[in-house]
């Protein structure tokens, strides 16, 4: 079974109006237990403050649990080489990459598992062996 980490990116793309087929398709693929996903817990906390801005807090609530509920997905807690590679990260291109696309970046290199992402631009920063993340890029329906 392939093993991915999905950012914040693909998450708001799955929960928004304009769901594509390529994320509905991922995240088909998830439930049906041939990909198996990883999601970092910050991810999970950034989704939710997403929703709830556009939402309202009930909103938010109510979709982060029934996802929660209904998607089979790795949550990932941070440990002590996930800080400090996503700290190197962050130190390395602090205006280009939230702490959230550090812990994920660090995340997928240190598992060695593609990044699932909405970054377009993650090819041409500084980093930690960013020439060795593995992308799938996703964008949002104009």
């Amino acid at each position: 079974m392939q093993i991915i980490c999905i950012d914040t990116g693909v998450l708001s793309i799955y929960f928004s109006k304009d769901i594509t087929k390529e994320v509905s398709d991922l995240i088909d693929k998830v439930k049906k237990g041939i990909v198996e996903a990883h999601i970092l817990k910050p991810v999970l906390v950034e989704v939710f403050h997403h929703l709830c801005r556009v939402k309202g807090l009930d909103f938010a609530k109510t979709t982060i649990v029934s996802f929660m509920n209904q998607v089979p997905f790795k949550e990932i807690d941070l440990n002590t080489p996930l800080i400090i590679k996503a700290g190197t990260l962050k130190c390395q291109n602090p205006k280009k990459l939230s702490y959230i696309d550090c812990m994920c970046i660090a995340y997928a290199l240190n598992m060695k598992i593609p990044l699932h992402t909405t970054e377009k631009t993650l090819n041409k920063l500084a980093g930690t062996n960013l020439q060795n993340l593995k992308t799938v890029k996703y964008s949002f329906i104009d």
